[in-house]
């Protein structure tokens, strides 16, 4: 079974993040989502070997981009110096970076979290 990474922003909560458990857990092996780093308490330092880490161990990478994210933004670079396959998704309504669209044609935007839960089950990663 193939290993994501999934990684985004979650200032306005970590709930969308549960969507992406529950339609991959049978499809990906998960090494970690925001919900688990929301809760890891280490230093800066720490933070970032740990987020380096996780996008070297994954095969692929899974971006939730409806929110804007440096630290996804700094991902999503390591996995393309990497040539790591990477999925974004996005809300329809938000905002996603041009860099975003020219890192990877792996785009696909949702309306709701049901959507995004089609999305990610009809998905080949």
């Amino acid at each position: 079974m193939k290993k994501t990474y999934v990684l985004g922003a979650t200032a306005n909560g970590s709930e969308i993040f549960l969507v992406y458990k529950k339609a991959l857990k049978k499809k990906l092996e998960i090494l970690g989502t925001p919900i688990e780093t929301n809760k890891f308490n280490g230093t800066n330092l720490e933070r970032f070997n740990r987020a380096q880490l996780s996008v070297n161990k994954a095969d692929i990478i899974i971006a939730d981009m409806s929110e804007v994210s440096t630290g996804a933004g700094i991902e999503l670079g390591m996995a393309h110096m990497l040539n790591k396959p990477i999925y974004v998704f996005a809300n329809k309504n938000s905002k996603v970076s041009s860099l975003i669209y020219g890192l990877t044609n792996n785009v696909k935007l949702y309306n709701d979290e049901n959507e995004l839960y089609e999305l990610l089950s009809k998905t080949e990663f």
